[in-house]
């Protein structure tokens, strides 16, 4: 809708003012000037930059580090706001939302709640938006960055409020792969994995100068070379055998410069991870017979499209993980309902051998568990049991069934 104002100039021409006057007649009170509706409105009282309320510049940050900013929003209208909810376009700032009182106890707003208002601010309360940012959390180091915050309340004329903050993380190494996965290592007898380390920034010359320390059981060595000009480091993580199964994490921190390339005091920090598993693995470890189509042969030896069987198939791969390993295929013993109909195999993987002779040894093997159309019951499951040609490897277990 159009709103024209009636209040005329000394050079408004005799019929535009009685066109004027017209609609002035016609819409009644939508010429008359706005008044106060007397609604409650949040303003952002505090917290910005300058004539930006809603925005602040953190500047540049070291990658690593956490920082809070808080905005303070006041309630002026004569009614109790409820806030909705307060949602940050970046999973690097986490909000905060609270307000105190008339005997200055803390009332705590509850963000995660999905059944009503996360605080209800009475009317002339200030409540205060703490912004807490991570820099962890920033994808992209070196560039500015703007985390945009949005606040959603019952208010009728401020119903949206949008915070920004401004920063520039600024991470001086860049380390390829990172975090450092030293994926499955056998625990017979461990393993290692290395990332290099660049500079991760255009200006200075800031240097790696050593390891400060290694979560344990993690060691690791530290070398570094030039590469076309630029100097490269070298950072190897190693886990020794006989740990116990399971998720190994941990981190190494470096020792660096500063961004010219003086100084001690910079730090630098890999994460580390790796899966101690057995000596030697199927993957999946469990089977799921699932349907597979293939066709029947007809007189003349040719595909009958129109007649499918649909055969219980599943697959894995069995992998002897220690260095140099390799073994004749596993025995293996199956049981549960309908173990009967299954047919067990172990050949060679697609693209090693093309045939498999008695005694063959191998590092992989492809294990497939079939059971031919309509031969298992309707519940049909067990466990097959791997049994290594080496004394010293345990078995394996693999639950089966036919979903």
């Amino acid at each position: 809708m159009i709103f024209f104002s009636p209040a005329p100039t000394p050079t408004t021409p005799p019929l535009l003012l009685a066109i004027l006057a017209a609609l002035c007649g016609f819409m009644g009170a939508a010429c008359a000037p706005a008044q106060e509706t007397g609604e409650a409105a949040l303003t952002i009282v505090a917290g910005g930059d300058g004539e930006r309320a809603n925005f602040h510049d953190l500047g540049t940050l070291a990658f690593g580090s956490e920082v809070e900013h808080v905005f303070s929003i006041l309630n002026s209208g004569p009614q109790s706001v409820e806030i909705m909810n307060v949602r940050s376009a970046c999973a690097c700032s986490t909000p905060r939302l609270g307000y105190r009182d008339g005997d200055g106890s803390w009332v705590a707003g509850n963000l995660r709640r999905s059944d009503g208002p996360a605080l209800v601010l009475p009317a002339g309360r200030t409540a205060e938006l703490t912004l807490r940012v991570s820099t962890k959390s920033v994808r992209t180091p070196n560039r500015d960055k703007l985390v945009l915050v949005r606040l959603q309340s019952n208010s009728p004329r401020t119903p949206f409020l949008t915070f920004e903050l401004h920063l520039i993380v600024e991470r001086l190494f860049q380390a390829t792969p990172e975090p450092l996965d030293l994926g499955a290592v056998p625990q017979g007898a461990g393993g290692s994995a290395r990332t290099e380390i660049a500079r991760a920034v255009t200006q200075g010359s800031p240097r790696v100068l050593g390891v400060i320390s290694a979560t344990p059981p993690f060691t690791t060595t530290l070398e570094s070379w030039d590469s076309f000009g630029r100097p490269i480091w070298g950072l190897t993580a190693n886990l020794p055998p006989g740990l116990d199964l399971g998720p190994v994490f941990g981190e190494v921190t470096l020792e660096t410069t500063d961004r010219d390339g003086t100084g001690d005091s910079g730090r630098f920090t890999v994460a580390l991870r790796s899966q101690v598993v057995t000596d030697w693995t199927a993957s999946p470890a469990q089977l799921l017979l699932h349907p597979t189509h293939q066709k029947t042969a007809s007189s003349d030896g040719t595909n009958d499209p129109a007649d499918p069987v649909q055969n219980r198939e599943a697959r894995s791969i069995v992998r002897f993980l220690l260095p140099g390993t390799r073994q004749a295929a596993p025995s293996f013993e199956l049981t549960g309902e309908g173990s009967e109909a299954l047919e067990v195999s172990l050949v060679p993987p697609p693209g090693s051998a093309p045939t498999a002779e008695n005694g063959q040894k191998l590092s992989t093997w492809l294990l497939i568990l079939r059971a031919a159309p309509g031969a298992l019951p309707a519940r049909a499951g067990g466990e097959l049991r791997l049994m290594a040609a080496g004394e010293d490897l345990p078995d394996l277990v693999l639950p089966w069934r036919a979903p």
